[in-house]
């Protein structure tokens, strides 16, 4: 799985101007299971959505997350630095985060049927 994943991340980096955020996996155990966490991501996504606005390193940013706690950086890179930022809402209407939804200058939603209309 890491093989194609990596595969994936480098047909992406030749988008130009698409940026991937990563964040850190970290192990932890239960019950004598191990398991892994995701880490950071939120927030080096945040800072780069934030800090790359204030550099006028774009006019327009899309951002694919249903996380809602993204909503307060997205508010102030739209009022702050007048910048678009288009909410790429990926699932139905229980999953799509609503505060996004509002915040967001627009919200583009990928469903089933967004994905039948790309395929055409």
């Amino acid at each position: 799985m890491f093989s194609s994943q990596q595969k994936f991340f480098e047909k992406l980096k030749k988008i130009n101007k698409f940026k991937i955020i990563l964040g850190r996996l970290e192990k932890r155990k239960r019950d004598g299971e191990t398991y892994f966490v995701e880490k950071a991501t939120d927030v080096n996504l945040a800072l780069d959505l934030v800090l790359d606005a204030q550099a006028n390193e774009y006019d327009e940013a899309y951002l694919i997350s249903n996380d809602g706690d993204f909503s307060g950086a997205v508010k102030a890179v739209i009022e702050r630095f007048e910048k678009e930022v288009v909410y790429v809402a990926i699932g139905n209407n229980k999953t799509i985060s609503h505060h996004l939804k509002k915040t967001a200058s627009e919200t583009l939603k990928v469903d089933e049927s967004f994905i039948d209309d790309v395929r055409l």
